[in-house]
């Protein structure tokens, strides 16, 4: 049995032409996750 429903999370992307960041905040604004990927760095086969 469930003791209610998930709190909710909320996901921010930020793009931009040199990489992409991510957060993942709660209702109460904590910080849940946060992660980013350089593009020429970590993705040079697509330069």
């Amino acid at each position: 049995m469930s003791s209610g429903p998930e709190p909710a999370l909320y996901l921010g992307l930020d793009f931009s032409t040199q990489q992409l960041k991510v957060v993942v905040i709660d209702g109460n604004l904590n910080l849940v996750h946060q992660d980013g990927i350089l593009f020429d760095s970590e993705l040079p086969e697509f330069r």
